[in-house]
C-alpha cells in the first residue's frame, strides 16, 4: 500500500511557531488573502469618525483653537453684562410708556403691556437666536468664539441650536450641573460641555 505523502507548502505561506501544522498526510492551506482596507468615511455623512473632532488640539483648522472654559466664562459674564444694560433700557421706556399717579402708582398702558410682553419673549428667545443667526451671543463673538457644528465646522441648525439652549438653560439655572459641566469639559481635548454633547456642537476661538 502506497502511503500519502504531505503536500508542499504554498509559496508565501510560512508556519508560525505555536500555531497549527500540516499533519503529514494532509496538505497545507494556503494563507488567507489580505482583507482590503475600509472604504474612507465620507465628511458629512454621520457615519464614522468625526471629521472635525478627528484633529488634536490645538484647533480644527489654521487659525482656531477650541474654546476653553476660561474664554466661554468670559463671554458669559459679558452677555450678563449686556443684559443687566438691557434691563436698564427696559426699565426707563416702562417709566416712559406708563404714567404714575399721584401716590407713585404705575399705571399700565396698552403699549406698556404689549413692550412687556414683547420683552419677555425677546429674553428667552435672545441667545438660541444669537446661535442660529451670527453663530454666537454678544459676549461669545466679541471674545472671537464661535458655536458650529462637530462634523464640519457649520452652523448649526435650528434642531440643535434647540436641543444646546435647552441643556444650556439646564445648566445655568442648575448651578451644581453647570459646575459638574464645566469640570468635565476643562479635561476633554476639545472642551465639550454637556451641551456640546448632546447637540453635537463643539466651541471654536479665532486666534
Amino acid at each position: 500500500m502506497v502511503t500519502p505523502t504531505a503536500a508542499p507548502p504554498q509559496p508565501g505561506y510560512t508556519p508560525q511557531p505555536g500555531y497549527y501544522q500540516p499533519q503529514p498526510g494532509y496538505p497545507s492551506q494556503p494563507g488567507y488573502p489580505p482583507m482590503y482596507p475600509y472604504a474612507p468615511v465620507q465628511p458629512g455623512s454621520g457615519y464614522g469618525p468625526n471629521p472635525w473632532l478627528s484633529a488634536v488640539p490645538p484647533g480644527p483648522t489654521p487659525g482656531l483653537v477650541w474654546g476653553g472654559i476660561g474664554v466661554r466664562f468670559g463671554a458669559l459674564v459679558l452677555d450678563a453684562v449686556a443684559f443687566v444694560g438691557f434691563l436698564a433700557v427696559v426699565g426707563a421706556l416702562l417709566g416712559a410708556l406708563g404714567f404714575r399717579t399721584a401716590d407713585g402708582v404705575t399705571i399700565h398702558t396698552t403699549a406698556s403691556d404689549v413692550f412687556i410682553g414683547s420683552y419677555i419673549l425677546i429674553m428667552f428667545l435672545w441667545v438660541p437666536t444669537c446661535w442660529y443667526v451670527f453663530e454666537g451671543t454678544i459676549g461669545q463673538r466679541l471674545l472671537g468664539l464661535r458655536v458650529v457644528r462637530a462634523s464640519d465646522g457649520r452652523p448649526l441648525g435650528l434642531g440643535r441650536v434647540f436641543v444646546r439652549y435647552l441643556m444650556w438653560t439646564i445648566c445655568l439655572v442648575t448651578v451644581v450641573a453647570g459646575v459638574i459641566a464645566a469640570a468635565i469639559a476643562s479635561g476633554d481635548p476639545y472642551k465639550r460641555a454637556w451641551p456640546d454633547n448632546v447637540a453635537d456642537s463643539v466651541v471654536v476661538k479665532r486666534v
